[in-house]
């Protein structure tokens, strides 16, 4: 708990955006300095600009000049807080926080303050502005989960009081889940709270609860707090995909893991929908938060709609709301990666077809000389810094002509007794075998991204952690493959088997015992699914089109959709999307479909993340707040019919 000596801002009346003090307030290139007109980039790299005439953009604030340092927006009354977060930064640099924007005036939003992470610590998509009236607490409440890029960082919520937003006071940083088994064990408690990639809070009486995704934890990868008194969050549930048999992981890669959720008060229920990736979305009775309760599941298709060979469809069930009326629900499908890959073993006991994904920052396999990556593999143990990688040399006597050297990596450590470290970056195992000499790096899933075995080939590429040359291809694997191709039984334990000999576990050094042949082919961007909120039925899809052309596969950034917002009142029958680089989009939907009907992308591109209503109007039309992860704040309105 922090008190009032640990508020921010003390002095609501400094003009914060002042930096010169002249008394006048300064223009964003005197503070970041001239930008040619262009809010992020070079002329290249993202989708040209396109504008219908049906979308205004009436103000915006620039809040960053590194690509990729904002997150989510939340808005609340008149303000719009922005998250911060590492943008592949290292420590200390890549700490981040919350940007707080006046937007009373939407035609001139300002930047007001700056709510700053713990060390080592960033925002990510858990970013919710809500006024709360409890026993303990009445006011305004920023929920901002935690995610780490460094030793001093932390995990878990952290929790603002910003009625006044000039003068926001935290109130605790260290809510969250420390157990590594049933939460009620109080011997099996960790120092720092696991991270987290989205939180969401909602009132139920008197009482105020959150939930939020835990990083660390799978299957059962959902935890439930009550924060009704904000200043000491309290732990009162786990569950997940664990906890559901009857759930089904029927997409492309077979990882199920939350995501973010919508939580509303529908026919006298409070209901939670939760994105859960290759499993689509879930829907759960949370009545009692401390006794979540399956309602039930969607399931996707055989194929992709709007790529019908590409079988079965990539999934990644990412984010969506429900309409104002709660009976239909928008939910994003976000495919960062517009292609595929067929991948399979030669040769030895392991030979055969197996899951694989690519990295979507590392170097494409299309774009490679032969488009294929094969070869030897070895084993490398975890890969994290400080860690002895065997070098591709190692590999020299089983290279053919033409082949690839190839390291295998497993992702973590995570649960593992016999490596007590902290799990590292999926970049940092990149750049260890691309340091050792390696053309392609490969990591396996660890044990509880496979379930406890209930996903043996679950794959996960997921983001990059930090910033480095990118030379060589990555890709992704489940932790069945590591066992076979490596002659190992298969074992997926949690915690890991203390004092493994090897047994178990490959060793730093071992060959496999057959070669790696992997090509790709285009399967599209993702897109987004209107469903039936009450039978979760699939009623109709939403792409752009560029999301099913093989000419924007690659050299115009992510041709692929983060999150939707729905609309209220008077714009019910409107889903806002942040596009990536597809920028903004409308979409008016019912319960007969869903069809685009704006679309903006600015001069120089954009890569919008968020997006969030606001409770202003300009000229009748509802005003929408975009997060832009590599300018800042884009407000707009759709002007069409």
């Amino acid at each position: 708990m922090l008190g009032a000596a640990d508020a921010v801002g003390s002095n609501p009346e400094k003009q914060k955006h002042d930096r010169f003090q002249d008394g006048t307030r300064d223009t964003d290139e005197e503070i970041y300095g001239h930008y040619e007109g262009h809010q992020h980039g070079p002329e290249s790299g993202h989708l040209p600009p396109f504008d219908n005439g049906t979308i205004d953009v009436v103000g915006t604030a620039k809040l960053t000049q590194i690509d990729g340092r904002i997150s989510d927006v939340a808005v609340l009354g008149d303000y719009a807080y922005l998250g911060v977060w590492s943008a592949g930064l290292q420590s200390p640099r890549c700490r981040g926080g919350v940007y707080v924007v006046d937007i009373s005036n939407p035609s001139d939003p300002e930047k007001v303050g700056f709510l700053r992470s713990h060390q080592d610590t960033y925002a990510t998509e858990g970013i919710q502005a809500i006024h709360v009236e409890t026993a303990d607490f009445t006011g305004d409440l920023l929920l901002v989960s935690n995610e780490d890029c460094g030793r001093r960082g932390i995990g878990g919520m952290t929790l603002w009081d910003v009625t006044d937003p000039l003068d926001p006071v935290k109130l605790s940083e260290d809510g969250g889940d420390y157990t590594d088994g049933p939460f009620e064990d109080p011997d099996n408690v960790d120092a720092v709270a696991h991270t987290s990639h989205s939180i969401m809070g909602w009132q139920d009486g008197d009482n105020l609860y959150a939930i939020a995704i835990d990083n660390e934890e799978d299957p059962n990868d959902l935890d439930f707090f009550d924060i009704t008194d904000p200043t000491n969050p309290v732990l009162i549930a786990e569950t997940g995909i664990g906890d559901w048999p009857s759930v089904v992981v029927n997409a492309f890669g077979d990882f199920p893991t939350s995501h973010d959720f919508d939580v509303r008060f529908i026919d006298g229920h409070w209901m939670a929908m939760v994105s859960y990736w290759d499993a689509g979305w879930v829907l759960l009775n949370v009545d009692d938060p401390a006794n979540p309760t399956l309602v039930g599941d969607f399931d996707y298709a055989a194929c992709e709609a709007h790529m019908p060979t590409v079988c079965p469809p990539e999934g990644e069930a990412h984010q969506g709301e429900w309409n104002e009326a709660g009976d239909l629900f928008i939910g994003t499908d976000e495919d960062i990666d517009a292609f595929r890959l067929i991948f399979e073993v030669v040769g030895g006991p392991a030979a055969g077809e197996y899951v694989a994904e690519q990295f979507s920052w590392t170097v494409p396999i299309s774009e490679l000389d032969d488009q294929s990556v094969n070869g030897p593999v070895i084993f490398g143990g975890y890969g994290c810094p400080g860690d002895a990688v065997p070098p591709a040399s190692d590999l020299d006597p089983v290279t053919g002509a033409g082949e690839d050297q190839i390291v295998m990596f497993q992702r973590g450590p995570v649960e593992d007794p016999n490596n007590p470290g902290e799990a590292c970056f999926f970049s940092e195992k990149v750049e260890a075998g691309q340091n050792a000499g390696y053309d392609a790096v490969i990591v396996a899933n660890h044990h509880s991204g496979a379930g406890e075995g209930a996903q043996p080939d679950a794959t996960l590429c997921g983001s990059q952690g930090h910033n480095f040359t990118v030379t060589a291809s990555g890709l992704c694997v489940g932790h069945r493959l590591m066992h076979l191709l490596f002659d190992r039984a298969e074992d997926y334990t949690v915690p890991y088997p203390e004092d493994d000999p090897g047994d178990l576990e490959p060793n730093s050094g071992d060959i496999g015992n057959g070669k790696i042949e992997a090509s790709s082919f285009f399967s599209g961007w993702g897109g987004s699914r209107l469903l039936d909120a009450n039978t979760l039925a699939e009623i109709d899809q939403y792409y752009i089109p560029e999301a099913s052309d093989p000419n924007f596969a690659t050299g115009f950034g992510t041709v692929d959709v983060h999150e939707v917002a729905t609309g209220r009142g008077p714009d019910a029958d409107l889903a806002y999307f942040a596009h990536y680089s597809g920028g903004i989009r409308v979409a008016r939907f019912s319960e007969v479909g869903i069809e685009e009907v704006g679309a903006f992308i600015d001069e120089g591109g954009n890569d919008f993340w968020g997006v969030q209503l606001t409770d202003k109007f300009v000229d009748g039309r509802r005003v929408v707040a975009y997060s832009d992860r590599d300018y800042g704040l884009y407000l707009a309105t759709y002007t069409g019919p």
